[in-house]
């Protein structure tokens, strides 16, 4: 019953992760019209699950795929243009899922005939099987992706911290310097007022001097 919200998650977390909206508007543009879609299919399957009213036929599960197919090429397209550092990793799962779900049409188209070979041919159209072995490829090279993202993360993290921790020890020095340069001119002030406070007590000794000798009495 939950066939087609599966998609829209993978939709949400790669366009996330390959930060699709900011940088390629367009086409996430083109992702929400598949994940509008998808909703109405899901709303669609719910109440005819529920009703038992299958007024649209079963014909479109044979495409319930397409969409998410679709957009999973989208995000191909989009994580080849993008520039983030787990892009190798994001391709790789992608490919994995996109390859293996092609391989049965693959090996079909070059083992024509295996009907001597009813274990091979089982195998071939076992179709289920290649998609969750496409799956769990995908999962794993973006588990992956995430663990290298969070590693970057807190690279950054420490670097930000790194370098704020230098600004600061800058601004401290430089404050230090200016207190510093503070106290010596506030120090040669205080100098200077003496020297001219001695030297005017010093003159009006002298002056005292001089009026008493020119003083007669």
């Amino acid at each position: 019953s939950f066939n087609f919200i599966v998609p829209i998650f993978y939709i949400l977390f790669v366009a996330k992760i390959t930060e699709t909206p900011s940088l390629f508007p367009r086409i996430w543009l083109v992702l929400k019209m598949m994940i509008g879609v998808l909703i109405a299919q899901q709303l669609l399957l719910f109440y005819q699950t529920h009703t038992r009213d299958y007024f649209y036929s079963n014909t479109y599960y044979l495409n319930k795929n397409l969409v998410g197919l679709l957009a999973t090429l989208l995000l191909l397209y989009a994580t080849l243009r993008s520039k983030t550092p787990i892009k190798p990793y994001l391709l790789v799962g992608i490919l994995c899922f996109v390859v293996f779900v092609f391989m049965p049409m693959f090996l079909n188209f070059f083992t024509p005939t295996l009907a001597h070979r009813p274990d091979l041919e089982a195998v071939v159209n076992l179709t289920m099987f290649w998609v969750f072995f496409g799956l769990a490829l995908e999962a794993l090279f973006f588990s992956f992706a995430l663990a290298y993202r969070n590693r970057l993360v807190e690279i950054e993290k420490n670097q930000m911290q790194q370098k704020y921790a230098e600004q600061l020890e800058r601004r401290l020095e430089y404050r230090t310097k200016e207190i510093h340069a503070q106290s010596q001119m506030l120090e040669q002030q205080h100098i200077r007022q003496l020297e001219s406070d001695f030297e005017q007590r010093i003159a009006e000794t002298e002056m005292t001097a001089l009026r008493a000798q020119m003083n007669p009495h």
